[in-house]
C-alpha cells in the first residue's frame, strides 16, 4: 500500500525543493503523455504497461533538459509523477466503467514502472 504510490509521490514531490521544478514539470509532462498513450486498461487485471517504457523516456529526457548530476532527481521526480499521472490517474474513468472493485495507485501493474524509475535515476548519478 505505502510504497506502490505514496512514497515514491512524497520522493518525488521533495526534489522540487532540490532541482528545477520547470525541469521537473517538463519531464513530467513528457512521461505522463507518453505513459497515458502506452498504457491499457485489461478487464479483471487493471492497468498494464510496458514497464520500461516510463523510465527510459524520463532518464532520456531528463539527460536532454538538463544534463549532468541533475538528470538524476530530474528522472526520478518526473518518472514517477508522469507514470502515476499518465497510467494510473488519466485511465480512472475506464476503470470506473469496467469493475466495481478495488483500486490500487500505483500498485499491481504500474509498480515495475514507477521502481524502475527510481532504478534508471539511480543508475545516471
Amino acid at each position: 500500500m505505502w510504497g506502490g504510490g505514496l512514497i515514491p509521490t512524497i520522493l518525488a514531490l521533495y526534489q522540487f525543493s532540490r532541482v528545477s521544478p520547470l525541469a521537473i514539470l517538463l519531464v513530467t509532462a513528457i512521461v505522463t503523455a507518453v505513459s497515458y498513450y502506452s498504457a491499457q486498461v485489461v478487464p479483471g487485471i487493471g492497468i498494464q504497461m510496458n514497464a520500461l517504457v516510463a523510465p527510459l523516456t524520463a532518464a532520456m529526457t531528463a539527460i536532454l533538459i538538463a544534463g549532468g548530476t541533475a538528470a538524476a532527481p530530474i528522472a526520478f521526480a518526473g518518472g514517477v509523477l508522469g507514470t502515476l499521472i499518465g497510467a494510473d490517474l488519466l485511465h480512472l474513468r475506464e476503470i470506473e466503467r469496467m469493475s466495481a472493485g478495488v483500486l490500487s495507485i500505483g500498485g499491481a501493474g504500474v509498480f515495475d514502472g514507477i521502481a524502475l524509475c527510481g532504478l534508471f535515476a539511480l543508475l545516471l548519478t
